[in-house]
This record gives C-alpha cells, structure tokens and sequence, in this order.
C-alpha cells in the first residue's frame, strides 16, 4: 500500500450518541396542527386502499413542510429524525399504516424489501423464513447496511423484552478509524468482491463472477458514503470464488464493527408504538438487539425502503447496488408465484 493520505469527515452527520444525548438528540415530536393534519389524512383516505395513497389525495402545505424537514435532517442533518406523539390506538391498524405510508411518498418512492414484493413490510418474527432474512427473526442483528438511501421503520407493538435499536455514523467511526488505524480503513476504500452478486448468484453475461471490487467508502463528488458492513455477503463472496476474505480485510471490518459497539459511539433506544423512525443508510449503521415475544407483546414494526425524491450525491456503485436489490427480489419473487 502506499501512503493513505485522508482528511477526517466533518458536517452534522459526524456524531457519536454520547455528545448526541441517545434518542433525544433525534427526536421530533409532532405538533396539534400536524396531528390535526393526520386526522383529516386518515378520513379522507379511509376507503383507499394504503398503497394506493398518493400525496394529491390529501394536499396539505404543513405537512409538506413536515417531510421538508425530515428530508433536511437526512441528507445535511445527523442523518435521522425520530418522529413521537402519535397514537396508533387513535388511529387504528389501518389509520396508522396509511400516515406511515402517506409520509413515505412524501420523501421518496418506496423500493420492495423482498420476494413478496411487499412495498410496505412489516419487521416481525415469522416462522416461514426460507431466506433467513434477519427482519423477520428475533435475533440479534448488528451493526450494518441495508441497500436503499432511506430507511424507515414505525412501531406498531414492542416486545416483552429487548429489541431495542441502535444507530452510529459511519462517517464518525470513519474518523476514529483515520486517528486510530489508518491502515484498516486504507482496506475499506480499497474494497472487497460484491457479496450481493454472489449470495443471489448473479453472474455477468458471460457467466463469470465479477472481478472488480467495490469499495466499502467510496465518494461522489467529495461526498463520502460507506455501504457494505454485512457479514453474510462478504463470507457468500468468498464462498462463491473458493477464496478466503483478506486478513486485512477481515480486521478492518472487525475493526470497523468493533468501534460501533463501544460505549458512546452509538444511540441506542427504544421505539415506542406511534414512533417513526427514517435514516440515511449511507451515513448511518444501524442494529437491533434481540427480542423475545409473549402473548400480547408481540414486537411489530412496519418498514419502508425508499429512494428520496431529493436525496444525497452518491457513488454509482451505491445507488446500482440498490437497483440490483430491486430486481433480484422481483425475480425470485416470479420465480416463486410459477412454482406455486
């Protein structure tokens, strides 16, 4: 390697929970006019169906300003916002799904999280879970990427212990990673093989696996963005091409894991029923701790992936990945509907 020559990120998306003030420092707490607003949503759409729900069956300038300053806080903020004070009891199942979905399409265009092809999905634990996809378990989940710029989830139920959540910002672990191991974080711009490619085995025209890496930080116009932290597919990525993951490599992304867990580093908190949530992935790890269900206290959240109508610069790579997501899920998706 020659010499990494980096200069520390700076901007209001560098933070660490401790100077954040945990879940306080991302709080939002709605106001009576918007909370009016929502009433007079939920009436007027109470006969359509949620994902049919666009903006112009409800037009309201406060709420505009709302999503407005959501989309701020992601993409020049801390990178999230949590939005407190609604019931879902005063809105019921239905009323509650069409607010959340309702905001949604005010900051982006929702992306399918899966094979089912659910553009508003729900994080609960599932028996039937073929694919072993984490949102549908009570395991624990750590420090990691998903693939759409946005990310969301509102509480519908906690559980009857644990699932509590977490975020860090990669941009500040980039920096303790910069003062304290400039060597490892020199291995994440240099990157690794797309574990994406090889976990859902899509093969270039020619058959062949790719040969290029992708980094894990990468820029786009000297906005920087980190994508990549997922165990499971830099190991599917090895074991697609018979290799073994860079000792290297394998540290920095300890290394990297290891720096988010650390007392103070992250915000970790509980999402109450009525709280929204919306994050920036490219800013932002995001975890869960495990949960445990018992009857009555049934954790349930509802999730969107969204691509933001007025989002960051981001790298090719990035933003490429999050359409390959797309396809991939609407292709097992068809593939599974023919042999039913």
């Amino acid at each position: 390697m020659g010499r990494f020559d980096r200069k520390p990120v700076v901007g209001n998306n560098v933070w660490c929970g401790a100077d954040l003030g945990g879940k306080a420092g991302l709080t939002r707490r709605l106001d009576e006019q918007e909370l009016a607003a929502f009433d007079t949503l939920v009436e007027v759409t109470r006969d359509v169906p949620t994902i049919a729900i666009r903006r112009d069956h409800f037009i309201s300038a406060l709420l505009d300003n709302l999503a407005h300053a959501c989309n701020e806080d992601l993409v020049d903020g801390r990178g999230a916002v949590i939005l407190t004070g609604l019931d879902p009891e005063r809105y019921g199942q239905d009323g509650f799904r069409a607010i959340y979905w309702y905001l949604g399409q005010l900051l982006g265009t929702p992306a399918p999280q899966s094979e089912r092809g659910d553009l508003l999905g729900y994080v609960r634990q599932e028996r039937d879970n073929p694919f072993g996809r984490g949102y549908i378990s009570n395991m624990e989940l750590n420090f990691h990427n998903d693939f759409h710029e946005f990310l969301s989830l509102a509480c519908v139920e906690a559980a009857s212990s644990g699932g509590e959540s977490g975020l860090a910002s990669s941009l500040a672990i980039h920096n303790i990673m910069l003062d304290e191991c400039p060597d490892l974080l020199e291995v994440l711009y240099e990157g690794w093989f797309d574990g994406l490619e090889a976990f859902y085995k899509i093969f270039r025209p020619s058959g062949e696996l790719a040969t290029d890496f992708v980094p894990f930080f990468s820029e786009a116009g000297g906005t920087l963005s980190f994508h990549g932290l997922n165990a499971m597919f830099s190991d599917r990525a090895a074991a697609e091409r018979g290799v073994v993951i860079p000792a290297p490599l394998q540290e920095a992304l300890a290394a990297m894991a290891g720096i988010a867990r650390r007392p103070g580093v992250a915000a970790r908190f509980m999402l109450e029923p009525g709280d929204m949530i919306f994050w920036h992935n490219w800013t932002l790890l995001h975890a869960r701790s495990r949960f445990e269900n018992t009857p009555g206290h049934e954790r349930v959240l509802m999730r969107l992936w969204l691509y933001p109508h007025a989002g960051r610069l981001s790298p090719r790579s990035v933003t490429d990945r999050a359409r390959a997501v797309d396809r991939i899920h609407r292709q097992i998706g068809a593939e599974l509907a023919v042999q039913e």
